[in-house]
């Protein structure tokens, strides 16, 4: 999922801001330690313009290298 944020030139806090989560949450997610909400996947697969499919997979990509 970095790799998707940093393609649209995002900080984890900008990311943060507009899906509406803490920054800590952002970083939560990218390390593997979680998975964002449904309500959370819509906004993020909005913002970084990808298909839930797309991100959960770069989300199990993150996992499987932790």
């Amino acid at each position: 999922m970095k790799e998707l944020r940093r393609q649209k030139l995002l900080t984890q806090g900008e990311l943060a801001k507009l899906v509406e989560v803490e920054y800590q949450t952002v970083q939560r997610w990218e390390s593997g330690a979680r998975y964002p909400r449904p309500v959370q996947l819509r906004k993020l697969c909005a913002v970084l313009d990808v298909t839930p499919s797309q991100l959960l997979a770069a989300l199990d990509e993150t996992r499987a290298e932790g």
